[in-house]
């Protein structure tokens, strides 16, 4: 039960950060066009008052700020791939999920994959308890059997 859980609320993670991040990504460069433009008028404005010259904002900046909530976006697809291949091996998928939640909170840096990101990890635990259940292992056990007599039948 726990697994099937577990992967609804990895897909919704990743779902959530796979929306989220563009979104952010959009409104960042948003708001670094318009700092570059108002840096643009301040240097304007202290050349003819003749006030010394400010530090200028660093593009590099802004091109690793991109790069990281990039790899956040492509952390939550790693999240939702792993709670899809959690169905047929958890332990797998519950890698995947920790990874993207883990990889998704160090690129960001701050608080944008918090909401993803808990819930990945909410995701993964559920799955690796689900997995140390030995009623839960019973359930697969005897899902495998019935799907391998199930081929026998096909073939004969």
């Amino acid at each position: 039960m726990l697994l099937k859980i577990g992967r609804i609320v990895g897909v919704t993670g990743g779902i959530i950060g796979v929306i989220l991040i563009p979104m952010i990504t959009h409104g960042y460069l948003f708001a670094q066009t318009f700092a570059m433009i108002g840096d643009a008028f301040s240097r304007l404005g202290n050349l003819f008052l003749g006030v010394p010259e400010q530090e200028k904002m660093s593009e590099s900046n802004i091109k690793q700020q991109l790069i990281l909530l990039l790899a956040a976006f492509l952390f939550s697809v790693l999240g939702i791939v792993g709670s899809i291949i959690a169905k047929n091996r958890p332990k797998l998928g519950s890698t995947f999920i920790y990874l993207a939640a883990i990889g998704g909170f160090v690129c960001t840096l701050e608080n944008y994959f918090l909401v993803p990101g808990i819930l990945l990890l909410m995701a993964g635990t559920m799955i690796l308890v689900d997995l140390a259940d030995p009623e839960s292992k019973k359930r697969t056990e005897t899902n495998t059997k019935v799907d391998v007599t199930d081929q026998k039948d096909k073939k004969v």
